[in-house]
This record gives structure tokens, sequence and C-alpha cells, in this order.
């Protein structure tokens, strides 16, 4: 062997060695840098002419595992969605505040009913009558400003969702431009090893937003697709786009996230751009997708079934009260009903004008069934069977004693003196009955709670009645599936002339997604034919019901939404605010032989104040609302299993995330294991090469004197 070959070998382990020692310190140096795959050098004999002539770099490779890659993928997307699910809770739970605590909405609704059953003690007590309306306003606002909050929750949640995209648009351009850069780099023999670091690091935070797939290709770049196969990044990307909504109610309709694609020149397609929300499966998205779109929805939706059961239970006995003295006027709601309707009551009710000892000066008695009346005991009159046939009666039989008035919907009765007041008071053996509510109790005459939206939606009307709409008025309604995705929109133009042919009519023109039918209270039930969970939506809605400015949806309580509504701004009526003496807890003795005259109320009367204490332990029907099923319970104990829901979503939330976070550790632990950086052996490595890299340094010093020594020779 030549002295030249000695050099040669020796000199090509002096290099190898030293580029070792490189790639040690590059790896030692990045021992904490996340997502970083540690390089080994490959080295392979060298040959000339057939003769081994030392060794040489092989490769410089990227230690990675495909496999665990991709799980690290797959738990970033499930870890992303219960972060976001698990952060909303935790926020929402602080709202509503611990279960067992005196603030819960449990607890405030139990301390106002509690507090109306201490009436019965001493109702004409001042101190006892200011603390129940006291409690009722805390418990009627804290529903209120808890549907508020929920609102606010799904405004976060659609905020971050626009975050999120924008985020997520950079991280797939920035993956568009590394890829060609990566098949650059292989197809000059180089591994790219840095830009499959960077590649690594975007495609996982990536996968925490949108849940992905990687799928290598032979030239060393990746497509990437969700989970459902919509690619993100092939030849070109998409772009996504989202635009938050600025304010958000109950009945808000968000729009769909846009996907477009962009070709690898960077040329945006022209083509319409695609709904993208159905594509996740999983991530920070999803989860606020889920949050926005069914948890906090469901919520709200249980929520606003508390809030009009709770309004109706009380308003329907504090109806059946009367306040002693009496008021001289009462002002009922809105009910979206025209004078030309039929009042389609049944039964019997008198109306009494006293004065302000509850002596009776005037009696006027009202056959529903029959449609006629009677003043003091006197012959019966017919009058018309419709709203403003009963008004006119009224005012007939009431004469110069008080008057009655219809206008958009709102029935008024008035006593003419200032001194005189007017009671409801129902028939003993067959009390008036619309829809399954008292005449007072319908028209609200005498209500102690009201809300944005009316307690309920039992209108009373029939299939026969005149649906009260203009032709050519228009209502577009859409269903959403469970994972949120648009599943059909329809227009309705309203035509024909009977609630009945309306109905039929919407049967037609939502039949695809949706069927409606009118029970025997007038309430219209909607039923998405996905089934639930699936939710209906009001896109639009021109009608309006005769001159009351009452739509169709507003009427029926058509869509989600509906519901939602009875929760926002629910408080005491404003006749009651800061007027205990006007609440009415008791109950006229009214025989149907007393005539003017006959004191019929009396200040000590408690039988009103008893029946409100039977609310405290009264069950109550509750509808299914949202996630939550129809239940038959006391008002508190539904408050409570409202937050057991609420809290059991925090637990699974709580616990998905815990289990995802879990996985994740495991699965980088053991990706981190294969491709991660260990001091240890990266020392040992160093001594190693640092021998070696010795060695052919003593082999070139003994090249040189052998040198030396020939040169003496000569």
């Amino acid at each position: 062997m030549s002295i030249n070959i000695i050099l040669s070998n020796a000199l090509s382990g002096l290099n190898t060695s030293q580029a070792a020692l490189n790639e040690i310190a590059n790896n030692i140096s990045n021992v904490n840098t996340p997502g970083y795959a540690r390089r080994v050098v490959e080295l392979s004999t060298r040959t000339i002419g057939g003769q081994s002539a030392g060794v040489e770099v092989g490769e410089i490779k990227r230690v990675a595992d495909a496999y665990l890659q991709r799980q690290v993928y797959s738990a970033a997307g499930d870890e992303g969605r219960y972060a976001e699910l698990s952060r909303v809770h935790d926020n929402l739970q602080a709202i509503l505040g611990r279960p067992d605590s005196d603030t819960a909405l449990n607890a405030l609704i139990d301390r106002a009913l509690t507090a109306g059953a201490d009436l019965v003690t001493d109702p004409t007590s001042s101190v006892r009558r200011s603390n129940f309306l006291s409690e009722l306003t805390t418990a009627a606002s804290s529903i209120s400003r808890l549907a508020d909050n929920v609102q606010r929750l799904r405004q976060d949640a659609d905020n971050l969702i626009g975050d999120k995209v924008d985020r997520a648009n950079a991280l797939i351009a920035r993956i568009a431009e590394l890829n060609p850069l990566i098949a650059r780099q292989e197809l000059a023999g180089s591994s790219g090893s840095g830009l499959k670091d960077e590649l690594d690091q975007s495609i996982a935070e990536l996968a925490g937003i949108i849940d992905l797939r990687v799928e290598p290709q032979t030239d060393g770049t990746i497509h990437v697709v969700t989970s459902n196969g919509y690619s993100l990044v092939d030849a070109g990307h998409v772009q996504l786009s989202y635009t938050p909504q600025t304010s958000v109610t109950a009945g808000s309709i968000f729009a769909s996230i846009m996907a477009t694609r962009v070709s690898s020149s960077g040329t945006i397609s022209t083509a319409p751009p695609q709904p993208f929300d159905s594509q996740i499966s999983s991530g920070a998205i999803k989860g606020l997708l889920d949050l926005r779109d069914r948890v906090l929805p469901d919520f709200a939706a249980g929520l606003g079934e508390l809030a009009g059961t709770l309004a109706t239970t009380i308003n329907e006995v504090h109806n059946a009260n009367v306040a002693v003295p009496p008021p001289q006027t009462l002002t009922g709601r809105e009910t979206g009903l025209l004078a030309s309707d039929a009042h389609n009551f049944t039964g019997a009710t008198t109306f009494a004008i006293t004065d302000s000892t509850g002596t009776l000066v005037r009696r006027v008695d009202v056959d529903f069934s029959a449609n006629t009346y009677s003043v003091n005991g006197g012959g019966t009159v017919a009058f018309a069977g419709t709203v403003g046939g009963l008004v006119a009666a009224l005012n007939s039989a009431l004469g110069v004693t008080g008057s009655a008035g219809f206008s958009n919907g709102v029935l008024s009765l008035a006593a003419s003196s200032a001194t005189n007041g007017i009671a409801i008071v129902e028939g003993a053996s067959s009390p008036s009955s619309r829809a399954g509510h008292g005449f007072s109790a319908f028209f609200g005459l005498n209500d102690v709670l009201a809300g944005a939206a009316p307690s309920h939606y039992d209108t009373g009307l029939t299939a026969s009645d005149a649906h009260g709409f203009t032709a050519g008025d228009t209502l577009e309604l859409r269903v959403l599936g469970a994972s949120g995705a648009e599943l059909g929109r329809a227009t309705m133009t309203v035509a024909g002339a009977t609630i009945g042919d309306l109905v039929t009519q919407m049967n037609t023109d939502f039949g695809a997604f949706a069927t409606f039918s009118l029970d025997a209270n007038g309430k219209l039930a909607a039923t998405p034919v996905a089934g639930p969970p699936a939710r209906l939506e009001v896109v639009s809605d021109s009608t309006s019901r005769g001159t009351t400015g009452v739509s169709l949806t507003e009427l029926f309580g058509i869509g989600t939404a509906a519901g939602a509504e009875r929760a926002r701004d629910l408080a005491l009526v404003s006749a009651l605010a800061g007027a205990p003496q006007k609440l009415a807890l008791a109950r006229p003795s009214l025989s149907p032989t007393d005539l003017p005259g006959t004191r019929i109320l009396a200040p000590g009367d408690n039988r009103g104040a008893a029946a409100l204490q039977a609310l405290l332990s009264s069950k109550v029907s509750f509808s299914a609302a949202g996630s939550y099923g129809s239940a038959n319970d006391t008002l508190s104990a539904y408050a409570g299993l409202l937050l057991a829901g609420i809290g059991g979503e925090a637990e699974r939330a709580a616990t998905g995330l815990r289990d995802a976070t879990l996985l994740g550790d495991e699965v980088k632990l053991k990706r981190d294991e294969v491709q991660g950086v260990n001091l240890d052996e990266e020392l040992a490595s160093l001594i190693v090469y640092q021998q070696s890299y010795n060695a052919s340094a003593r082999v070139i010093s003994a090249a040189q004197e052998l040198f030396d020594a020939l040169v003496q020779l000569v």
C-alpha cells in the first residue's frame, strides 16, 4: 500500500468523523427543540477500482417514525377539540357557580318560591311582599343574565373560529410552500432535514386545529387531507374563509367556513367556494363549532324552557288572584290575535267592578260556551263569538262603570272611576279556558313575569281559523344536522286562507326537512325529518299578522331560537316593579247570587297566597328542549337538572381532554424515543467519533513520518 493511499484512507476517516461530530453537535444543541428529529451519519466503504479506499458519508439520515408521527397528529386533533370544549365549559361553570351554593339557579328559584310561601302567614305584610318580589326579581335576572352570558360565550366561540381559520390558512400556505423546496432538495441529493422539521411542526400545529392525515409522496413531498378525505394540500392547497358575527343572539344565523382552491402557482380558483364545516371531525375548530352550534344552544333551550315554565306557572296563579284593592286598569300582553278571530274560549268568567273596599259595584257574567253575558244577575244577552264581539259585549255590559279595549293583539280592561277597580273571577264549576289557560292568564292581564318572548306558544288557534297573514309574505327556514352542516333550506310564500292551509303549505314547502302539526292548544310543532339533534332555524320572515306586527315565527315560536328567547330579559312586569301593594294575593268570594253592595274582597285573604305556596312543591310539565327531555318536576328541581346536565357536559369535556392529553403525551414519548435526542447516546457517539478522528489524525501523522524518512534516504 502506497503512502498516498494511506493518507487518502486516513483523510476520509478524518472527514467522516468530522461530519459525524458536526451532526452530534447539532443534535445536542437541539435537544430541547420541539419536533426536532435527530440526525445520524450513515457511513459506507469508499471503493476505487474495486479496491477499498477508506470511508465516506453515505447519508445524513433524519430519524423519524411515520406511524408514530401520524398518531401524534391524531391525538393533537382530539386534544385541540376537547381543550376548546373544556375551556368554555370552565367559563360557563364559573358563571353558573357551584350547584350546591346559595347563588345557584335552583337555589335562587327555591328562595323565591319560599318567599312566596311565607306570604300565607301575613298577606298584608309589605315586608313579606317586598321580599317575595325581590327574590323573584333576583331569580329572573339571574336567568336573564345567564341567557345573555350563553350568547356571549357563543360569540367568543365564533370569534375564535375566525382566529383558528386564519391560523390554519397560514399553516396550510406554509406547508404548500415547503413541499416544492423539499422536493428540490431531494432531487439534488440532500435530505432537507431542516425543512422537514419545520414541515412536521406546521402539520402538528395544524392537526390541533383541523383533524388531518398525511400522505407521503414518492418525491419526498406530502399531501395533507382531513380525516374525511378532503384535500388541504396537494399540488395546490385550499384557502379557508370565515367572517365572525359582530353580535350573537339565540336566533343568529352563522355562515359556513368556505374553502377555495389555490393552484401551485398561487392562482385562486374561480369555482364557487365550498362549505368546509362538515369536513371537520376533530380539532379546535370542531370543538368551537360544537360549543357554538350544539352545547350552548342546547343549554339556552333548556334555560328558555325553565324561564317560560316559571313565568307561565306563576302568572297562571297570579292571574287567578286579585289585589286588594283591585287595580283600576289591567293591560295584557301581545297575543298576536285579531279582533276578527274567534275567541275560542269555553267555560265562564265574571268581570267585576268593585270599590276600594272590595264591595261589588257591577258584575258581568260571561258564558263563553254559549256566547252570552248577563249584567248583575239579569237576563242573558248574546254576542258575536269573536274577540272583537267579546270586547263590544264587555263595553256594553260594563256601561258607565268600566270599559274594554283591544288594539294590535293587546287586551285592556279599566274601571271608569279612579276609586274603583276591576277583578276577574273564574267560574267555580266551569272556569274559562283557551288553550288550557284562563281568560286573564291567556291575555296576560295580571302577569308577574314577562320576557323578550311569550312564556308559551299555546295560541288557541284552530285549523279553521283565518291565518291573518298577507298573501305574498315570505318565510325562509333551514335545518342543520348534528355536525352543524346545513341539511336543507326553503322559502314559503304565504297563500291560502286558514291556519290549516298555512300548516299544509309549510309541510309542502318545508317537507323535505321538517314536518309541522297543530295541536289542540294551537301550538305548532315542528319536527326535523333528520330527527334530534337537528335544529330548525329561521333565516328570514317578512310576515305580519294583521296590524299586530307579530310574525308567523313569533306567533308560533318556530325555530330552535324561539324557546331560548323566553329567558332573555325575564323580569317583573313594570306594574309590579317597586309596588308590592299591587301584588294579588286574594281570591274573590263571589257566589252566583251576589249583587252590587256585596263585599267580595278582604285585605287579609290569603287564599291566593296559598296557591303561590303550593308552587314550592308542585310538579309541573316541562317540554323537551335542546338535549333535555320532557320532565314532570318542581321548578327548582328542573333548574337543578339543567345545572347537572351542563355539569355533565363539562365533565365529559374535561375527561376527553385528559384522555386526549395522556394519549398525546404517550405517543409523543414513544416518538421521541425513536427520533428524539438522547444526550447519553450522543455523548457516547461523541467519544467514539472523537477517538476515530484522533486515530485518523495519528495515521496521517505516521504517514508524514514515513514521507520524512523517505526524503532523508533520498
